[in-house]
């Protein structure tokens, strides 16, 4: 595959950016998307990173935590009694937000790339009636493990719906790795025309790049094959045929100061000799103190967010002050 056009807004106004290990990044001079000339997207290397499998995943052993520690939680959520809100990023609180005002009580969304289910479990304590789509069967069994409604597909070829159609389509941190997005959103659009579309991506304004200069290895090919900026956002949507199309760009929260959050999930994710948790290993009944060390950590987790975000508050406005965003942007594209 060899592109030279935008992906995003189909400009053919280029130019070179970099390269990295093999791979010719090019940016766009009308949107200034940065988008990969030559990828080679398999779906099947994403099963690797979450089943701890096969050198030919997307990110070298070293930072596969990114990928491992949220399964790990995922597990540990599976044997509480209860868990709290999950600990969202700043883009995934706006979507919750704005779902909130406009989606009718118990309106049904379908979580496009659901990972460890973040996202929708918080949707379903809010109220509405979410599904989780991911590509690994067995990252799929965990969420059914801990309660939560998903199934195994990929866009745009695998689709179980069953159904009325979804009010929202919900998709976090999942453009980024199509290089071609259009060939993956075009069905979404086809299939759910009525679908109110909410997607968050990496925010070009975050503070690790904007104030530090930092861009750690996941955001390379062959882990994130686009760069987005706010327009490229805005003019992929309305090409796709969204009539109203809003990219927000939320202020930084102190729980997403980047270099706390990869100590903490290389620390969770720190037994590199063991791979990620599987349904099979779980107990199937697990007992007392099992299910109440789980509560507990699920909590404790909870209350680290909390934490980070009061003390870190200072440091959020300064960023905030200086231009930076938080580590997401969110998009709401409407038909």
């Amino acid at each position: 595959m060899r592109l030279r056009a935008c992906v995003a807004c189909g400009s053919s106004d280029t130019q070179e950016a970099e390269t990295w290990k093999g791979y010719r990044l090019r940016r766009c001079r009308e949107c200034g998307l940065t988008f990969t000339e030559n990828p080679r997207y398999q779906v099947d290397d994403y099963q690797a990173l979450y089943q701890g499998a096969r050198e030919e995943a997307p990110l070298p052993k070293a930072w596969r935590f990114v990928y491992e520690a949220p399964v790990r939680a995922l597990a540990n959520d599976a044997l509480a009694w209860w868990t709290p809100t999950p600990w969202l990023s700043a883009a995934e609180y706006r979507a919750l937000a704005w779902l909130r005002r406009h989606a009718p009580r118990g309106a049904r969304l379908l979580d496009i790339g659901c990972g460890a289910g973040r996202f929708l479990r918080a949707a379903r304590k809010a109220g509405f009636d979410a599904v989780g789509m991911e590509v690994d069967a067995g990252l799929v069994a965990l969420l059914q493990r801990a309660g939560l409604p998903a199934f195994v597909g990929s866009l745009p070829q695998a689709w179980k719906w069953n159904g009325p159609p979804p009010w929202a389509v919900t998709l976090f941190e999942v453009l980024e790795h199509l290089p071609v997005p259009e060939y993956h959103l075009a069905p979404v659009r086809e299939r759910f025309p009525q679908a109110v579309v909410l997607a968050s991506v990496p925010s070009p304004y975050r503070p690790e790049l904007l104030l530090w200069g930092e861009r750690y290895p996941y955001d390379y090919p062959p882990n994130h094959y686009l760069r987005w900026t706010p327009q490229a956002l805005q003019r992929f949507f309305q090409r796709l045929g969204y009539r109203r199309v809003q990219v927000y760009l939320p202020r930084p929260l102190g729980s997403e100061h980047t270099r706390i959050q990869l100590a903490l999930m290389r620390w969770f994710a720190r037994f590199d000799h063991a791979p990620p948790p599987s349904v099979e290993a779980l107990p199937e009944q697990p007992g007392f103190w099992t299910r109440a060390w789980a509560t507990f950590s699920s909590v404790a987790t909870k209350g680290v967010e909390i934490a980070l975000n009061l003390f870190l508050a200072p440091w959020a406005w300064w960023a905030s002050t200086r231009g930076a965003s938080a580590l997401a942007m969110l998009a709401v594209a409407q038909p």
